[in-house]
């Protein structure tokens, strides 16, 4: 048994000096997010920035669901394990999570060479863009094992090895692919997965060559982090859902330009939530230790700490949206995409109850064995379903999806707030 004060002690220290390097990658990301749309504007005209933002949102859709939850249980599982028998025992439950991970992945992969056409015409709404669903599974791939390697390295609480692959994968290799590789939507899913598939890949031979490659716990390893991670997984498939579905829905019931514009308002209010990411990167191993060790009321500190950070930020980018989205869009896309600056100022609204659930969701993991995040996914995918249905009753169109978006995200705020509330009022009693 490690020394749960030591080790408590030493988190904490260490979450401290790598606040920087979770900042400075979050930046260098939020940057290249906002790069690649203004290249996909100008690379691929109209139609391309469309396809890009619709494929975007797509992997957000999918992406999170296809690992099982486990690039949440892993961090978790490591830093409670780590408390309990140290280090080594806490690493080897990596092969585990990626030996699952290859499995469904591979078979992602076999989907998209032999279904094209019916997969184009679900998330695309046309079966035109059947040539883009397998660099689109090679995107998915590629990302999916840089959020696995990376949570080896949040469980590990090493941030800063973190943050320098958050900085190569999410930062500098889209821009890359985009300035030297660009060949239309298909060319950029492609490069951009075979590339991050690469780098992932040296992750993964570095991890091993560290010399704590153990395979013989790796099938009761696995029930274990699956036993966290796939109840979870119906919850990331919602809060995809929360973000991807409107889209989808405008691209059946509008058109695939109006489409790309609400996929571009989510990306927007995703990219808005990475001002707040480091806390939520951090919190989830410091938070398992926490409350293995007992620390509830240190929990409850550091929590207040970072709501008063959180929230005052998310009401300024909602002001600032409010105010200065027309400008935003002439200086950052050019006045021909002006038309969608009524749909960005009415999902920049969601940027609050986003954000707060962003900061939370990792405490809420930590604590809970049970999907409780799942549970208030489904309960806000539910009231956008309700709203935009009821919207449709009076008058259907993009005001139904619009309303929906916005009353999904309120709810989930809300729900994530009481939970925590919950939570610290009972570990009180």
């Amino acid at each position: 048994m490690v020394d749960n004060s030591t080790s408590v002690t030493r988190v904490s220290s260490l979450v401290r000096a790598d606040f920087f390097w979770l900042y400075l990658s979050n930046a260098v990301v939020l940057l290249s997010g906002l790069l690649v749309y203004r290249f996909a504007g100008d690379f691929l005209g109209i139609d391309g920035f469309s396809e890009y933002s619709l494929a975007r949102r797509t992997v957000t859709f999918l992406a999170p669901a296809l690992v099982m939850g486990l690039v949440v249980a892993l961090p978790r599982k490591m830093a409670m394990v780590e408390v309990q028998e140290g280090p080594q025992a806490a690493e080897s439950r990596f092969w585990s999570a990626l030996a699952i991970m290859a499995l469904i992945h591979g078979l992602l992969v076999v989907a998209a060479f032999f279904l094209p056409g019916p997969a184009a015409t679900l998330f695309f709404g046309k079966e035109e863009y059947s040539d883009l669903i397998l660099p689109l599974a090679f995107f998915i791939v590629g990302l999916s094992w840089h959020d696995l390697v990376s949570a080896f390295y949040r469980g590990r609480i090493r941030m800063r090895v973190y943050s320098l692959l958050e900085i190569l994968n999410r930062g500098i290799v889209p821009i890359m692919v985009f300035l030297l590789l660009n060949d239309g939507t298909r060319g950029v899913l492609l490069w951009t997965g075979l590339l991050t598939m690469g780098t992932s890949a040296v992750a993964t031979i570095v991890i091993a060559s560290a010399g704590n490659l153990k395979l013989g716990g790796i099938l009761s390893h696995g029930r274990d982090l699956l036993s966290y991670g796939l109840p979870r997984v119906p919850g990331d498939f919602m809060l995809g859902g929360i973000l991807g579905l409107p889209s989808m829905l405008a691209a059946h019931t509008v058109s695939t330009e109006v489409a790309g514009q609400v996929a571009f308002g989510a990306t927007l209010l995703a990219l808005g939530g990475t001002a707040v990411s480091p806390i939520s990167v951090a919190m989830l191993p410091h938070a398992a230790k926490l409350i293995q060790s007992g620390k509830m009321q240190d929990l409850k500190v550091e929590t207040i700490r970072m709501l008063r950070f959180a929230v005052p930020l998310a009401l300024v980018g909602v002001l600032v949206a409010e105010i200065g989205m027309t400008w935003i869009i002439r200086w950052y896309l050019g006045g021909e995409f002006l038309h969608a600056v009524p749909i960005l100022r009415v999902i920049a609204l969601c940027a609050l109850p986003y954000v707060v659930f962003f900061t939370l969701r990792s405490i809420i993991d930590a604590a809970h064995h049970r999907a409780v995040n799942s549970r208030n996914c489904f309960w806000s995918l539910l009231v956008f379903f309700l709203v935009w249905g009821g919207w449709n009753i009076v008058s259907s169109g993009l005001g139904a999806i619009l309303a929906g978006i916005v009353a999904a995200h309120y709810c989930l705020g809300c729900l994530t707030v009481w939970e925590t509330l919950k939570l610290f009022r009972r570990k009180r009693g």
